[in-house]
């Protein structure tokens, strides 16, 4: 599988020039101009398909010489193992509007392409058999990439294009109006390799020899000018965003990975907090990282605290009607643990004991908790705050003595999960009206005896109310059309 750089290294040095003879009609490209070239987002197929139109009857002359090979046969490719392809840039870039045909088609050409290599990247490495062959494919691409932005730097200075002409002025002079096309396009070129460049380092930073380049660097070092006030990384959501999904739905769980991957949405939040942006983009990059570590940390919740084998979606992750049966179950295990003894101080000691299991919510990075989303685990320290408040506040009370006199079980005829249903359908209807869910299975596990069971645990039952069984189901809705019935023929005999 070849990872073809030919198309920069035309526009640079080829066939693609814009400053060439042939590629001045703008007759030419509004003609080569599509739907499908204009999509930002697209699977590989519709890239590779849109790309090659607009390409037709433009043949690459110059050849990319150092194309970068992975050594494995297309043909061979079974497409289900690429779990997690690339849509659309992960990287969010400012860039001036297009101002003509040619622009519009290089500017969209040039992302497209990029957005493409970046998921063909990302595929060969996953399917690359050895982590050599991965290690020296991510690099090999990196150097050319990094080759050709230090030429785009090159051709924008002999351009000798004047930096205070605005973009939306087309000059009337055709040697400015030329060289004003032939900047623009090279600047979209110059943007596009950084953000290939920060996007590659990210998605693959185990694999990358030496210490990543940060932004101000890549403009020191490969172009030669002080990075500009409005950083092309001040959006990196979406990035980030792919890198917990893929975290979470295609690599080996543990706990340490799940913390590193916190801590590095953390280090991207503070990285970019001082970064000139909008509101609006302030407000997105806020509430999206916040979204990635919530889901991380109820990622670990799951897996450690409720014992999980596997790890759930990343949108089960955040749905709040799992979060909420995960939570409500949790405290209320809890809170019988802390109902155990009757000392006030054997109650703290119990409580100081849970929390001391969140621990690994604590990071090095100085960061303010109104930032972070209400986890699962987050949730349990604010319930357990409360309970150790209530106690601190009434370490005069006899806890004892607030313990109801042990009452009778009522027997039933009914299963665990017989009654189970029974409640969720009333709690459903608003016949029974708790304050919490997990209150009907704690009451009436203590004071109902099932068919076979003398004591009705309280997990046991709130299980059967959470995920109630077809023939429990199937039982109910027999039962209550018999006693219908029964009632119907006793209003007739009443009548009668």
């Amino acid at each position: 599988m070849k990872l073809n750089l030919s198309i920069y290294n035309s526009i640079l040095f080829g066939e693609l020039r814009p400053w060439l003879l042939a590629n001045r009609s703008q007759e030419v490209f509004r003609q080569k101009l599509s739907p499908e070239l204009r999509m930002e987002k697209g699977n590989l197929d519709e890239f590779n398909k849109a790309i090659a139109e607009a390409l037709k009857n433009m043949p690459i002359l110059i050849e990319d010489d150092e194309e970068i090979l992975v050594d494995f046969d297309d043909s061979t490719i079974n497409v289900t193992l690429v779990k997690n392809e690339i849509f659309e840039p992960l990287i969010d870039i400012d860039i001036p509007p297009f101002f003509t045909d040619k622009t519009e088609y290089y500017y969209y050409l040039i992302k497209n392409e990029g957005t493409k290599l970046v998921n063909n990247v990302n595929n060969a490495i996953e399917l690359c058999e050895t982590a050599n062959l991965a290690k020296s494919a991510i690099n090999d691409t990196l150097d050319r990439i990094k080759f050709f932005l230090a030429g785009t730097a090159k051709q924008i200075k002999q351009l000798g294009y004047d930096n205070d002409l605005p973009f939306d002025a087309i000059p009337d002079d055709e040697t400015k109006a030329l060289k004003k096309e032939c900047d623009y396009i090279l600047r979209v070129l110059q943007t596009t390799l950084i953000r290939l460049i920060l996007e590659i380092q990210e998605l693959f930073s185990s694999q990358i020899v030496g210490n990543p380049l940060t932004e101000d660097e890549i403009y020191l070092k490969l172009i030669g000018t002080p990075s500009p006030t409005m950083n092309v990384a001040k959006k990196i959501t979406k990035l980030n965003e792919f890198l917990v999904k893929r975290f979470i739905e295609h690599k080996d769980y543990s706990r340490a990975k799940a913390l590193i991957r916190i801590d590095e949405t953390r280090k991207h939040f503070l990285m970019y907090k001082n970064v000139p942006s909008t509101f609006a983009e302030i407000a997105e990059r806020k509430e999206g990282l916040a979204t990635h570590i919530q889901a991380l940390e109820n990622l670990i919740f799951i897996r450690d605290f409720i014992n999980i084998r596997e790890n759930p979606s990343y949108d089960d992750l955040l749905s709040e009607k799992t979060t909420e049966e995960y939570y409500a179950s949790f405290t209320a295990s809890i809170f019988e643990i802390i109902e155990g003894p009757s000392a006030p101080n054997k109650r703290l000691e119990i409580i100081s004991n849970q929390e001391e299991k969140f621990s690994f919510l604590k990071s090095s990075y100085h960061f303010d908790d109104s930032l972070y989303k209400l986890s699962i685990p987050r949730k349990i320290l604010k319930w357990l705050e409360i309970q150790k408040s209530y106690i601190k506040e009434n370490l005069h009370i006899d806890f004892s003595k607030l313990k109801g006199v042990d009452l009778p079980k009522i027997p039933t005829s009914l299963t665990v999960a017989e009654i189970g249903y029974l409640l969720r359908t009333f709690e459903e209807e608003g016949i029974l009206k708790p304050k919490n869910k997990t209150d009907l299975s704690r009451v009436f596990s203590a004071i109902l005896s099932s068919k076979k069971k003398d004591d009705i645990t309280f997990d046991g039952l709130h299980k059967e109310f959470k995920t109630p069984k077809n023939n429990a189901v199937e039982f109910w809705h027999d039962k209550f059309s018999n006693l219908k019935q029964k009632a119907f023929k006793d209003k007739e005999k009443y009548l009668d």
